[in-house]
């Protein structure tokens, strides 16, 4: 159980980045090897890059404090989706020296309760899912 609890000042990207280390800590305890983080080009940027044995695993997170502006998934318009392949598609041509990858992308959801909400004491809640369309 990952414990966590909002402050009603913390920034919206600061909230971000504390849900992006927990799902690295999350995907580490399953075995996942995180090879990096917020890997970023013009117009793009990947969350979490890690290799699933021998899987290139390009993570999206999404982090949230509840419902009410929809769910991690949602989130992920057509705009979105584009820039991610794009993205991708950099990292591939950057830094890989073979075209023959297995990779896929995960979306991890976070869900923080704003000061333990709820009566749940701050504990987050994590969605997994795993080789998502784009």
């Amino acid at each position: 159980m990952y414990t966590y609890t909002v402050t009603t000042t913390e920034t919206t990207k600061a909230r971000g980045y504390k849900g992006e280390a927990i799902a690295a800590e999350y995907l580490t305890k399953k075995g996942y090897e995180i090879v990096e983080k917020n890997f970023t080009v013009r117009g793009g940027e990947i969350d979490l890059i890690a290799d699933d044995h021998g899987t290139l695993v390009f993570v999206e997170v999404k982090t949230r404090t509840g419902d009410s502006f929809g769910y991690g998934d949602e989130s992920l318009t057509a705009t979105k989706k584009r820039r991610i392949k794009s993205t991708i598609a950099r990292y591939l041509n950057d830094t890989m020296k073979s075209d023959d990858i297995d990779c896929r992308v995960d979306l991890v959801e976070i869900e923080i309760p704003r000061n333990g909400a709820d009566g749940d004491a701050g504990h987050s809640h994590i969605t997994h899912s795993e080789d998502i369309e784009l």
